[in-house]
């Protein structure tokens, strides 16, 4: 009789951009490892090991009922950070400078997420 429930959390158009943002950086970072790798076993390590950590980032600081969750400016900096160095590990594999623009679409919802939460 004493458990606890937690209240949900209101969702608008703008956190289904945020998630949909979140999978497209998960999905990048996997591409961009399976890239990297010098060998298959390199390259599945690689492409599991980078959305991994990025996940656990995410649900450690940045999900929004995480018990560490920081500020909505020390979120954005974790999400920027982690989108420079998504596409910076694409612009030095290789051909695929073309890719780190793939990543303005989820830097752009994150800054509107970003905006919003400030506000």
């Amino acid at each position: 009789m004493g458990a606890d429930v937690e209240q949900p959390i209101s969702v608008g158009a703008l956190d289904v951009l945020a998630f949909l943002a979140e999978v497209v950086l998960l999905g990048a970072a996997a591409f961009v490892g399976w890239v990297l790798g010098d060998s298959v076993l390199a390259s599945v390590l690689l492409a599991v090991a980078l959305p991994v950590l990025i996940a656990v980032v995410w649900g450690r600081w940045l999900a929004p009922r995480s018990p560490r969750r920081i500020s909505a400016l020390g979120r954005w900096r974790v999400q920027l950070a982690l989108i420079l160095v998504i596409g910076l590990l694409a612009a030095t594999a290789g051909e695929m400078r073309w890719f780190p623009t793939l990543l303005l679409a989820p830097l752009a919802v994150f800054a509107a997420v970003f905006a919003r939460d400030r506000s």
